[in-house]
């Protein structure tokens, strides 16, 4: 008898505990349509957007490491969602001409994101994922046919 009363005032001590347990939710994620990063990159950037650079990625620009996409995607409307200094360099193109996925990424080869892991070529997308010879960094492109955006990340190598 004193086991089960035992056993009963430790489950009403949980059961109390449990119920009185702060429960803090979740933050929602800020998620911006490709029309909404557009007409943001003629704004100035608001505290939301702006990074604070990790200490170990701070020196990096990856901007640097993969072709300008000014330059290839000429007509194109660009919106940078992670710039350097983070721990990765993030942007998506709107508007770009037929071409200048490929060109984009034979420009990536060029500049030493040669060790290839995967390039497709389906119906709905088309992926390219490469590290530089030396497998220190990263470059994924991403072309949704779909939505018509290319996305573009190049990040430290996830490999070692």
């Amino acid at each position: 008898m004193k086991k089960i009363l035992c056993l009963i005032a430790t489950l009403v001590l949980l059961l109390f505990t449990a119920c009185t347990a702060q429960v803090i939710p979740a933050p929602t994620p800020n998620l911006t349509t490709a029309k909404e990063m557009s007409s943001l990159q003629t704004q100035s950037p608001t505290p939301a957007l702006t990074r604070t650079p990790s200490a170990s990625n701070s020196d990096i620009k990856y901007s640097e490491m993969i072709p300008d996409p000014k330059v290839i995607f000429v007509n194109g409307d660009i919106s940078i969602t992670d710039s350097d200094g983070g721990k990765a360099y993030i942007f998506e193109v709107t508007g770009y001409a037929d071409g200048e996925y490929e060109s984009y990424i034979s420009e990536c080869k060029e500049m030493g994101f040669n060790d290839v892991i995967y390039e497709t070529n389906e119906d709905k997308s088309c992926d390219f994922g490469a590290y530089t010879n030396d497998g220190k960094y990263w470059v994924e492109i991403s072309l949704d046919k779909e939505n018509n955006i290319i996305y573009v990340v190049c990040q430290t190598s996830k490999k070692e």
